[in-house]
């Protein structure tokens, strides 16, 4: 029965083909919504039955559909089906229809597969298409500038974090032979020794994890991606935007040896839930302000993995996301109902918080303090030892204790400040509510983990990492207590006018969003200034010089020369750059007879492993200059000195030459075919590809994905195959990796997206459409089921 994990894989992929060739919309969208629900109930059966397991296919088609990956599977499915049955009525208008329920089918199918991905490539390769899918979710409304730059934000963000994971995979293959999942728990477990691996490992998944669930600073990703439906919205924070937290919980086995990534990940998760919850309140957009709101529950989520409490970050992952799911959902209708009618309807609460009242009735402060703060704790203390006698004994307990305590407290504070002349009946109603909840809660967070956790040895080893250092462990809690204290400070002299002059600087402050926008837009201009600074001639010779003297340094002088030669026709600064140069205006012919030349030169000698770095720096310094390219001619030529370089960080090894060199001679044909019917190659001179051509601009995605690398694809193989080889580096190569991705999709991203120019458009035929999509969907598939060695 583990085997029906490939069927709820298959509904939604057959579900998004159906979609496209349905003539009918409203039929494609009704059996889009059919087969999701469907797959729905198939994967609670699956999950009821206690269909779990693993098995292997070919490659890297390996699948654990165990606990924790059919109990996501079918919360998955879950939200899925709410999104696609409330997206039918409310995008039925819109131009993209049939496109969104496309790409919310393969999403849903790719969070599947990372769920239940049982090898740590194929879990990469749906952690690495998450990122992409999204960015073109949230890029559904291409015709507005401010939807397009957020979007390539996300994509920037989403690859920032496939950094620190793939490394994390490289390095457990290197150190175990396997990129098994379950080979892997079973031997790290039944390994006790101290290894760097498993002190480093565990602090690139945290660190991956935290950038994914949008922590500070790489929580504007999630802040500012509003542009797109409201649909895309619910499925972003309540399945997407929660995907740290199934990593973690799928490489627990990774966290028993040390728990420097636990301290890093309590620490940022307490920084961002404080922010994030701040920064949620000086909000005017109902959209931006849920958004700051998940960044506040993001941080709890990512505190609660960072003292131990695995299975009740999972929990915590599931309530917050069906919450929040509803909530957006629901600011849709409120949204449309504002553009009729802007009058605020007005309660108590609200004409409390805004205009305030007099209190006819005073409570005591002994009683005020006994209410909101004592009985709070009593009941949080209570529900816990009900639950499970031994909660404490852990020291780390401790620090759930205290912020449920916290919260609690809040919680009745907030009802008292609303309802005070009425204080009996406040302190019932939020007495009463805060007992059935906190019940709820600890019920369910225990009952998730023995369930996720039946053998309870794994999670008690990961507990006694979690602040195994009693200094931390008390510094931590001194940090929360002196937060909470501050805190309620702040509300008791919030009035006070001498308080007034810090109130300010703290709204000027968190109203600039404490000024990370800023930041990234400085980053932004730095990588573009350097990109524009490497089109110098004057920093071009000196960087090759430099260069020509390391090779000859390390080289013997034949070597050196024959090195020159075939990086001439296999760029290698310094005379790769005039390579380039040639290429510019140049056909099909000469692009690929000089790789093949190149091949020819490098089999005659063994290529010095020293070259490395002069590759490395190459497929570096092609990389930035992408990013100021103008038009496709330089693109094309400097992409192939960016591609072609990366067999220099393979020691020569010429295997993936022909995969590389396919990709220059691809983008030649989309130059030409660009010149010949428009008459200029310029970026952003011919607009809005996606609407007037949709082939064409299909045809140049799948293009971008496989000159970039994504997995599995050939381009990718190579990458991994240098990170393998070159690991000491590796961070500077996927960084190049990064900023070749978003060169591609930033520059011809001009042409796809925005309004169309007034030109005649000219699409390409059915029958190379087809033939494009084929032999794409051939490399991929190949990809798969090629074994990834060392």
């Amino acid at each position: 029965m583990e085997y029906g994990v490939l069927l709820l894989i298959l509904i939604q992929l057959i579900s998004a083909f159906l979609v496209y060739t349905q003539k009918s919309e409203t039929t494609a969208v009704r059996l889009s919504i059919s087969l999701t629900l469907t797959n729905f109930f198939i994967s609670a059966l699956l999950l009821i039955t206690g269909s779990f397991g693993s098995f292997k296919l070919l490659g890297i088609l390996e699948f654990l559909p165990d606990r924790l990956g059919l109990l996501l599977a079918t919360y998955i499915l879950l939200v899925s089906s709410v999104v696609h049955k409330y997206a039918e009525n409310y995008m039925k208008d819109d131009d993209g229809y049939r496109r969104f329920y496309i790409l919310l089918d393969l999403m849903t199918a790719n969070l599947i597969l990372l769920v239940t991905a049982g090898n740590l490539l194929l879990l990469f390769l749906s952690w690495h298409v998450m990122g992409v899918l999204l960015t073109f979710m949230l890029n559904h409304n291409y015709t507005n500038p401010q939807a397009v730059k957020f979007a390539n934000l996300s994509f920037i963000t989403h690859r920032l974090a496939d950094i620190p994971l793939l490394i994390a995979v490289v390095l457990l293959f290197k150190e175990y032979g396997t990129l098994s999942i379950p080979k892997l728990e079973k031997v790290i477990l039944s390994n006790q020794d101290y290894s760097f691996t498993l002190w480093v490992v565990p602090l690139l998944v945290v660190i991956s994890a935290m950038i994914k669930s949008a922590q500070i600073p790489f929580h504007l990703w999630l802040v500012y991606s509003m542009e797109g439906p409201t649909p895309v919205s619910a499925l972003m924070h309540a399945g997407i935007v929660n995907a740290g937290a199934f990593l973690v919980n799928r490489l627990a086995f990774t966290f028993t040896h040390e728990n420097v990534a636990l301290h890093l990940a309590f620490f940022v998760g307490s920084l961002t839930a404080i922010l994030g919850s701040a920064l949620m309140l000086l909000q005017n957009d109902v959209k931006k302000a849920l958004g700051y709101s998940t960044v506040g529950q993001m941080g709890y989520m990512v505190m609660e993995f960072g003292i131990g409490a695995f299975a009740l970050a999972v929990y915590h992952m599931m309530a917050h996301g069906i919450f929040k799911a509803t909530l957006f959902l629901y600011s849709g209708n409120v949204i449309h109902n504002a553009r009729k009618d802007p009058n605020i309807p007005e309660d108590e609460v609200y004409s409390f918080i805004t205009k305030g009242r007099e209190v006819a009735k005073r409570v005591p402060l002994i009683a005020y303090i006994f209410f909101t703060a004592v009985i709070p704790l009593l009941i949080v203390v209570l529900v816990h030892l009900i639950v499970e006698k031994h909660f404490l004994k852990y020291e780390t307990q401790l620090i759930i204790l205290i912020f449920a305590w916290a919260t609690a407290a809040q919680a009745v504070v907030s009802t008292f400040r609303a309802w005070r002349e009425r204080p009996l009946f406040s302190f019932l109603l939020s007495v009463l509510s805060l007992l059935i909840f906190l019940l709820i809660y600890v019920v369910m967070g225990h009952s998730l983990n023995n369930f996720l956790y039946p053998n309870q040895t794994l999670i008690e080893r990961i507990y006694e990492k979690s602040f195994s250092n009693p200094v931390l462990l008390f510094g931590e809690m001194v940090l929360i207590a002196l937060i909470i204290i501050a805190g309620w400070i702040f509300i008791y002299f919030a009035n006070k006018e001498k308080f007034l002059t810090l109130n300010l600087f703290l709204y000027t402050q968190l109203s600039r969003e404490l000024y990370f926008i800023d930041f990234y837009e400085f980053i932004k201009e730095l990588f573009i200034k350097l990109s524009r600074m490497l089109r110098n001639n004057y920093a071009v010779i000196l960087l090759s010089l430099l260069l020509l003297l390391y090779i000859a340094s390390e080289m013997s002088t034949k070597e050196t020369l024959l090195t020159l030669l075939s990086g001439f026709l296999i760029p290698l600064l310094p005379v790769g750059y005039i390579t380039v140069q040639f290429l510019k205006d140049k056909d099909y012919f000469w692009y690929a007879l000089l790789p093949l030349l190149g091949i020819l030169v490098i089999d005659t000698y063994t290529v010095p492993s020293e070259v490395k770095v002069a590759g490395l720096i190459t497929f570096l310094f092609f990389s930035l200059r992408l990013l100021s390219s103008r038009n496709l001619t330089d693109l094309t030529a400097e992409l192939y000195g960016a591609l072609l370089s990366l067999v220099w960080i393979l020691e020569g090894d010429y295997i993936y030459v022909p995969a590389l060199m396919a990709s220059p001679l691809l983008f030649v044909f989309l130059r030409d075919y660009l010149k010949r019917y428009y008459g200029t190659t310029e970026f952003g001179f011919t607009t809005g590809l996606m609407k007037e051509s949709p082939r064409l601009a299909l045809l140049t995605i799948l293009l971008i994905t496989y000159s970039y690398g994504m997995p599995p694809l050939l381009t990718f193989r190579a990458l991994y195959e240098g990170a393998y080889i070159y690991t000491e580096m590796s961070v500077f190569l996927l960084l190049s990796w990064i900023l070749l991705s978003v060169a591609l999709l930033w520059n011809l991203g001009k042409n796809l997206f925005f309004r169309p120019s007034d030109f005649l458009y000219v699409d390409v035929n059915e029958k190379v459409f087809r033939l494009g999509v084929l032999l794409w969907s051939f490399v991929f598939i190949l990809g798969l089921i090629l074994s990834y060695g060392g």
